[in-house]
C-alpha cells in the first residue's frame, strides 16, 4: 500500500467516535451493536466501494472482481466474433444493450428500484425465445442478462469488503465517514447521519 493511499484511511477531523458532533453514538462498539441489531445502516457510495476493493481489499473478492470485470470485456468479444462467423449484423445490437444494461445495474442509477424486476424479465424472455428457437433476439437478450447478472454480483463484493471494512476498524469508519463515502441511518426515524452536515452544526 502507498503512501497517498495510507493517507486516505487516517481520518482528519475525529480520532474517535466520540468526538463526532450531534452523533447517535459515543463507542464504536455501540455502533456496532446497533447496526448489528439492524436498528441503523450503513449508506455506501458504490465509487467508493469499488474503490475500496482495487486499492486495499486482498484475497477471493479482489481476484472475483477482477474476473467479472473480464468477463464483461469477454462478453463484447464474443459478439464481435459471432458477428463474423455468422454474417449476422443484427447481433450489433447486443453492444449499445449490454452497455445499457451495465448503466442500469449499478446501484447508483436512478432505475435502482425497478433494475431487479426488469433484469429478472429479461433473463425470463430470453430462456423464452431460445425455447421457441428464435435465436437472435434471444442471444441479444442472453448476453444483457449476464451483463447485469455480473454488475450485480460484483457490486455485491464490493458493498460487502467495504461494509466490513468498515465495521472491522474505527480509524477506516472515520475516515470513509469523514469522506462522505458511508453514511448513517435510523431505520427508526429515518434520520440520515452525514458529516459534512454534523461538522456544520
Amino acid at each position: 500500500m502507498d503512501e497517498a493511499k495510507s493517507e486516505l484511511l487516517v481520518p482528519q477531523h475525529w480520532q474517535c467516535i466520540a468526538e463526532i458532533p450531534h452523533f447517535p453514538f459515543t463507542s464504536f462498539v455501540d455502533l456496532k451493536q446497533a447496526l448489528a441489531k439492524q436498528d441503523y445502516s450503513l449508506g455506501l457510495d458504490s465509487l467508493a466501494a469499488a474503490t475500496w476493493v482495487a486499492d486495499f481489499s486482498t484475497g477471493w473478492g479482489k481476484t472475483l472482481i477482477k474476473s467479472l470485470s473480464l468477463m464483461l470485456y469477454a462478453l463484447i468479444l464474443v459478439v464481435l466474433v459471432s458477428i463474423v462467423i455468422y454474417s449476422n449484423y443484427w447481433l450489433l445490437l447486443a453492444l449499445p444493450f449490454i452497455v445499457l444494461m451495465f448503466v442500469i445495474s449499478t446501484p447508483s442509477s436512478p432505475w435502482r428500484q425497478f433494475v431487479s424486476v426488469f433484469g429478472a424479465a429479461i433473463i425470463l424472455l430470453s430462456l423464452n425465445l431460445w425455447l421457441q428457437d428464435i435465436n437472435t433476439p434471444a442471444y441479444i437478450l442472453a448476453l444483457g442478462a449476464i451483463t447485469f447478472v455480473v454488475v450485480r454480483v460484483a457490486n455485491y463484493i464490493n458493498h460487502k469488503s467495504f461494509h466490513q471494512a468498515l465495521i472491522s476498524q474505527e480509524t477506516v469508519f472515520l475516515s470513509m465517514f469523514e469522506q462522505a463515502k458511508c453514511t448513517l441511518r435510523n431505520n427508526k426515524t429515518g434520520e440520515v447521519y452525514i458529516a459534512k452536515d454534523l461538522l456544520s452544526r
